[in-house]
C-alpha cells in the first residue's frame, strides 16, 4: 500500500521535462480575405467550358428535388444572343424563395439538398455562382417563379469589391424578394427579349412547360467574359456550336443530357432543331466494347506499400470503365475533353485525370472513361475546381491501379495499330524519328 501511494504522489508533482499546456484567446471569427479566397476557389470557372455545364446541371438538380422525373417534362433551354454578347440558361421547375437562402452562402455543404434525390449532383454549391461571378464582366443574376411568387438575385462584376456578394433585385424600389406573380411569363418574356428573342421562339416543349407549370428559373449572364474582344461576326459563326459541343461532351452534363432535353436556342434559333445529343465517339475496330474493371475491395498504397480499404465502408458501385476511340481524340476541340477519365464518387464527378497523365504514350489519346468509387468523399476531395484529389494512400492507390488498367490497353492498342500499319509505312516512321533523334 505505501508503494502504492509512494506511486500516487510522484505523478502529481509537476514534471519540469514536460512543457505546461497553453491556453489561446482565439478570435469569435475566422481571420480570411473572403475575396481572394473565392478568387483562388473560382479561378476554373471563368472559361465557357466548365462553368456553362454547372448551370445546366443545376436546372436538372432543381428538377430532381421537386420530384420531376419524365424528360419531356424536364425542358431546359440555353438561350445566347451574340449581339449582346449574353447569355442565359432557362428552366420550366422553379424554385421558392427558400432555395435562395442556400443559394447565398458560398460553398454551403447543405445548400444541394442532395438528400432529396439520388440524381441531384450538386456538390460544393461553388459551380454555378463562381461562373456566374468570373464568366460575367457586367452583372449576372438569378432569377425564379415558383407557385406565384417570385425572387431575383444577382451579382454586380464590374464594380471592383461587390462581385462575390449575391443581392436582392431592387426594380422601381421594391426589392424582388418572394413578391406576388400573377403573369410569370410576361417577366420570362421580358428577358428573353433582352436576349434578342421571344418566347415564341422557344421549343415547343419548353412553351408548353411554361404555360402549365407557370414557372422557371433564368440564370442570366451579362456581357460573358470569354467572348470578349471577339467580332460579332465570329461569335455567329462559331458560338452556336461551340455551346452544343460542351453540353454534348462535358461530364458535368452527361446525366443531364441523359434525363431531360436541353437546347440551344441561338440568336433566336433552335441549334440543329433538336436536343443536345451526346458527342458520339467510334469506337477503335476491334475494341468495339468497353473495358469494365471492378476495383479491388483493398489496393496497396505506391507510396507506403501499406493496404488500403477501398470502399471506406461505403456502399456503392466500384468500377473503372475504359472505352476506346477509331481516331486520336485530342485531334479535334470537339473531343479533347473527353480524352480523360472521369472520377466520381455516387453523386458527383469529383475529379478529371486526363490520359496522358495515367499513361503519356500516343495510344493512350484513343482512350476515355471513367472511374467508380464511392467512398471519394471528405477529406479525399481537393476543391471545388473538381480537377484533382487530395494526395490521401486511398486517391494513391486507386490512381496506381487505374494507371496500370490503362497501360494494358493502351499496349494492346498500340500492337493493333502496329499490326495494322504496312511495312513501308512502319518503316518512314522509323527513318523520321531517327532523323528527328539524329538533329537533336
Amino acid at each position: 500500500m505505501q508503494n502504492s501511494s509512494s506511486e500516487s504522489d510522484l505523478t502529481a508533482m509537476p514534471n519540469p521535462d514536460v512543457e505546461p499546456v497553453t491556453e489561446y484567446l482565439l478570435p469569435d471569427e475566422i481571420p480570411i480575405d473572403p475575396e481572394a479566397t473565392l478568387d483562388q476557389l473560382t479561378g476554373r470557372f471563368r472559361s465557357l467550358r466548365d462553368g456553362l455545364p454547372e448551370l445546366v446541371k443545376n436546372s436538372k438538380d432543381q428538377y430532381s428535388r421537386l420530384g420531376v422525373t419524365d424528360a419531356e417534362d424536364r425542358q431546359i433551354v440555353v438561350v445566347v444572343s451574340t449581339d449582346a454578347r449574353a447569355l442565359a440558361v432557362i428552366d420550366f421547375a422553379g424554385a421558392p424563395a427558400e432555395n435562395f437562402r442556400g443559394w447565398t452562402t458560398w460553398s454551403d455543404p447543405s445548400a444541394g439538398k442532395v438528400d432529396l434525390a439520388a440524381d441531384i449532383e450538386a456538390g460544393h454549391g461553388n459551380g454555378g455562382k463562381a461562373f456566374m461571378v468570373r464568366g460575367a464582366t457586367q452583372r449576372a443574376f438569378l432569377e425564379s417563379c415558383f407557385n406565384g411568387r417570385r425572387t431575383r438575385k444577382g451579382f454586380v462584376n464590374d464594380r471592383p469589391g461587390y462581385r462575390y456578394k449575391p443581392g436582392f433585385g431592387i426594380v422601381n424600389g421594391v426589392k424582388i424578394d418572394d413578391v406576388q406573380e400573377v403573369a410569370p411569363a410576361d417577366h420570362l418574356e421580358e428577358i428573353l427579349q433582352s436576349l434578342g428573342t421571344t418566347i415564341t421562339n422557344l421549343p415547343p416543349a419548353a412553351q408548353a412547360a411554361i404555360d402549365a407549370r407557370q414557372a422557371y428559373t433564368v440564370a442570366f449572364l451579362d456581357e460573358v467574359a470569354e467572348w470578349a474582344g471577339r467580332t460579332t461576326k465570329k461569335l455567329k459563326r462559331t458560338v452556336a456550336s461551340t455551346v452544343v459541343e460542351i453540353i454534348g461532351s462535358h461530364g458535368q452534363t452527361a446525366m443531364t443530357i441523359e434525363t431531360c432535353q436541353v437546347w440551344v436556342l441561338a440568336d433566336g434559333v433552335i441549334v440543329g432543331g433538336e436536343p443536345v445529343k451526346p458527342v458520339a465517339v467510334e469506337p477503335y475496330p476491334s475494341f468495339e466494347e468497353p473495358r469494365i474493371f471492378s476495383i479491388p475491395d483493398v489496393l496497396p498504397d505506391p507510396e507506403t506499400g501499406e493496404s488500403v480499404d477501398v470502399l471506406e465502408g461505403q456502399e456503392g458501385s466500384s468500377y473503372l470503365k475504359l472505352r476506346t476511340s477509331a481516331r486520336q481524340l485530342q485531334m479535334s476541340q470537339e473531343t479533347r475533353a473527353k480524352n480523360v477519365v472521369r472520377v466520381w464518387n455516387n453523386r458527383n464527378n469529383v475529379a478529371t485525370w486526363p490520359l496522358q497523365a495515367l499513361h503519356g504514350v500516343s495510344a493512350a489519346s484513343f482512350i476515355f472513361g471513367e472511374l467508380r468509387c464511392p467512398s471519394l468523399t471528405g477529406d479525399h476531395l481537393a476543391g471545388a475546381e473538381r480537377l484533382h484529389l487530395s494526395d490521401t494512400p486511398l486517391v494513391r492507390a486507386l490512381e496506381h491501379w487505374a494507371r496500370d488498367r490503362v497501360e494494358e490497353l493502351a499496349n494492346d492498342l498500340h500492337q493493333a495499330m502496329a499490326e495494322k500499319t504496312n511495312p513501308k509505312d512502319r518503316e518512314r516512321a522509323r527513318s523520321a524519328l531517327r532523323v528527328r533523334t539524329h538533329s537533336q
